[in-house]
C-alpha cells in the first residue's frame, strides 16, 4: 500500500491516471526501460530497468511499499533494477521464469543452444556483467530473482479495485507480455515500439518474426475492441488510440519492407548469397554502428536469419548449401 499521495508521486514520473506513474529513465542510457506504477490497495510496478541504483526507482521505494513486480520478459534492461525490491512478490510469464535463474540460464535462454565460438560466448559474458556492475552488482545473485512466480496468458492481478490483465504477445521473446487496466483504459505494449523509428526487434536466436506479426495483429484487435485512453510501451513516448492503430500498421510494414528488401538483394545475385552478404548490408539497422561492434553485427545477421526463414516458407527463395537464391 502506497505511503503517500500520487501528487507527491508526480515527481518520479507522470502520472497518467490517479493511479498510473509512468517513470522513466534519470537520463537516457543504453537499455534503460520505462516502468509503470500502479497503486491501489496494493502496488504493482511493471518492470524495474529502467532505474540506475540511485535513480528514481531506490529513491520511490523509501515512500511506497512496493508489493509487486511484473516483468514484462526477461530482458536485462527490464529486471535489473530489481535487487532495489529484494522482498518484492515479483511475476513473469511462464516461459521465461527459468531464464532468470542464474546468469547461465540466460545466456543459454537467449541462444536456445545455438552453436557461437568460445570467444563470442565470452564476449556476451562480459556484455552481461557490464550491465550488472553499472549497477553496482557483483552477481547475478544479488538481482534477487529466485522468488520469481509464473503467470499464463489472461491472468489478472489484483491489487484493489485495479485488476491488471496480462496479455501474452510473443514474438519479440517468447514469453513478451502487455498488460491491460481497464480502470484507467492504459494498454501496455512493452518492447513493441511503435513510437520508434526504428521498428520491431527480434534479434535474438529465440526471438520469432512469425509470432511478432500475429501479436502484432492481436494488439490491433485489442484495441479495436476495447476502450483505449493511452498506449505506453517501454522505450519510447506514449500515445493514443487513434495514433497507435495507425503506428501499429506502420510498425507492421518494417516486417514487409525488411524482407523485400532482402529478397530484392538476393534477386540481383542469381548466383547466390550468404546470410553474411546480406548481413553486412545492414537492411535492419541501416549502418548503425555500435562499441563493442559484435552486438549489432550479431543481431543483424539473426535478424536476417529470420526473414530468411520466412521467405523460405512462402517458397520465394531456397538455400543451396550456404547460398541463399532467388526460385
Amino acid at each position: 500500500m502506497a505511503r503517500t499521495s500520487s501528487h507527491s508521486l508526480s515527481r518520479y514520473g507522470n502520472l497518467l491516471a490517479p493511479h498510473v506513474l509512468l517513470i522513466r529513465p534519470p537520463k537516457k542510457n543504453i537499455l534503460t526501460s520505462n516502468s509503470l506504477l500502479f497503486f491501489d490497495e496494493k502496488t504493482l510496478i511493471i518492470d524495474t530497468g529502467s532505474q540506475r541504483q540511485y535513480g528514481h526507482l531506490k529513491a520511490l521505494s523509501k515512500i511506497v511499499d512496493i508489493d509487486n513486480i511484473f516483468f514484462s520478459h526477461y530482458h536485462i534492461d527490464h529486471i535489473v533494477g530489481s535487487h532495489i525490491l529484494p522482498n518484492t512478490k515479483k511475476y513473469i510469464h511462464e516461459l521465461e521464469k527459468t531464464a532468470l535463474h542464474s546468469l547461465e540460464n540466460y545466456f543459454l535462454y537467449c541462444y536456445q543452444n545455438r552453436n557461437i565460438l568460445q570467444e563470442l560466448k565470452g564476449k556476451w559474458f562480459q556484455r552481461l556483467m557490464f550491465f550488472l556492475k553499472r549497477e553496482g552488482l557483483s552477481t547475478w545473485e544479488r538481482l534477487n530473482l529466485g522468488n520469481v512466480q509464473s503467470v499464463q496468458n489472461g491472468v489478472k492481478i489484483n491489487i484493489g479495485v485495479t485488476e491488471l490483465q496480462v496479455i501474452h504477445l510473443p514474438g519479440h521473446s517468447p514469453g513478451h507480455c502487455g498488460v491491460y487496466d481497464p480502470l484507467s483504459h492504459i494498454l501496455f505494449i512493452g518492447d513493441m515500439e511503435i513510437s520508434s523509428n526504428f521498428g520491431p526487434w527480434y534479434g535474438w536466436p529465440n526471438s520469432d518474426l512469425s509470432a511478432f506479426r500475429k501479436s502484432v495483429s492481436a494488439v490491433i484487435e485489442f484495441i479495436q475492441k476495447h476502450d483505449i485512453s493511452l498506449i505506453v510501451s517501454s522505450h519510447s513516448r506514449e500515445v493514443t488510440k487513434v495514433e497507435g492503430l495507425i503506428l501499429l500498421y506502420r510498425f507492421t510494414n518494417f516486417f514487409d519492407s525488411r524482407s523485400q528488401q532482402i529478397f530484392d538483394y538476393i534477386s540481383c545475385h542469381k548466383n547466390g548469397v550468404t546470410l553474411k552478404q546480406i548481413a553486412d548490408q545492414s537492411f535492419i539497422y541501416k549502418g548503425k554502428e555500435s562499441n563493442p561492434s559484435f552486438v549489432w553485427e550479431f543481431f543483424e545477421l539473426i535478424h536476417v536469419e529470420q526473414h530468411i526463414k520466412e521467405l523460405l516458407n512462402h517458397n520465394q527463395i531456397q538455400m543451396e548449401g550456404n547460398l541463399a537464391r532467388k526460385i
